[in-house]
């Protein structure tokens, strides 16, 4: 893989935990004069209150969402073709890579992709 290409997936690697994290940070932000009056436990107030914010956090989340599984489809595309990965260590990455979503997409990067030299022999396809 070329090292440009390598630079670009390591950024949008971040994208996805970056959103969720900022949209973590919005909803607490957003909630807080609701716990800070302690009105979390009247239900009408608590929905119409949030409900006015939560267009804008589904859309960003959505979009944390797509360009999450377009990072991971390429990676498990990547780790299938690899030919000197043994095969046990591609299963438990592609568990790590499914199982903990955003979390597991810069660990990827930093310790396999980074340090993987420009050419490496790879399998033709995926079959």
């Amino acid at each position: 893989m070329k090292e440009s290409t390598k630079k670009w997936l390591g950024f949008f690697s971040w994208i996805p935990l970056s959103i969720f994290t900022t949209s973590v940070l919005y909803f607490m932000y957003v909630a807080s004069p609701l716990m800070i009056n302690k009105q979390y436990d009247q239900h009408d107030k608590l929905v119409g209150y949030l409900s006015a914010y939560y267009n804008e956090m589904f859309a960003w989340l959505f979009a944390g969402s797509v360009i999450g599984m377009i990072i991971l489809l390429i990676f498990v595309v990547h780790l299938l073709r690899l030919k000197t990965m043994h095969p046990a260590t591609k299963a438990i990455w592609i568990l790590v890579l499914s199982f903990t979503g955003s979390f597991a997409l810069p660990a990827f990067y930093y310790l396999e992709l980074k340090r993987e030299p420009e050419y490496v022999p790879m399998h033709p396809s995926i079959e």
